[in-house]
């Protein structure tokens, strides 16, 4: 079963830019900009989605403006003089054209107020995609191995995981 939910409860991206002269920026992209409706139950849960977030729709939010720190406080709707509230913005904007990404962040939409569980995985940006495995991950303390997570590194029981731990010994 799938279950749905509005489009401003969608994962969010945010994409990191920064033009190296003291001048960064957040664009954020986010479900309801992007065709999910915000008042009904069109989002859907519960399986992987794929988007292609190039061309897409985004909004900015300023993080230093000539070297001083901005941030969300500089967007004021009223008389916000980075237009912070345009949401069409895209990826090959013009004035992107002296910024270059500096990170990435997967999140929440702005819609959010209370409990959201959400992935993200397979970001793909030029010609790199970064795939989130965990797999190749072993415990590190005997604290790994607690309240079943000895299940996840692949033991057969919490002993196991322990002595792993302890001696470096592998038997699972």
């Amino acid at each position: 079963m799938v279950f749905l939910t509005p489009g401003h409860l969608t994962p969010a991206v945010g994409v990191f830019v920064d033009d190296g002269s003291g001048n960064s920026w957040l664009l954020k992209w986010e479900g309801a900009y992007n065709g999910y409706p915000t008042t009904g139950p069109d989002a859907p849960t519960d399986e992987w989605i794929t988007e292609n977030l190039l061309n897409a729709n985004y909004w900015r939010i300023p993080q230093f403006v000539d070297g001083s720190w901005v941030g969300f406080g500089g967007c004021d709707e009223a008389g916000d003089p980075y237009d912070c509230f345009v949401f069409n913005r895209t990826l090959d904007d013009e004035w992107l054209d002296e910024f270059e990404v500096v990170g990435i962040e997967v999140g929440i939409g702005s819609g959010w107020d209370g409990t959201f569980l959400s992935y993200a995985d397979y970001i793909t940006i030029n010609d790199t995609t970064f795939d989130f495995e965990l797999d190749d991950l072993d415990p590190t303390s005997r604290m790994d191995c607690m309240n079943g997570d000895w299940e996840e590194f692949g033991f057969r029981n919490q002993g196991q995981c322990i002595r792993y731990v302890n001696t470096g010994q592998e038997s699972r």
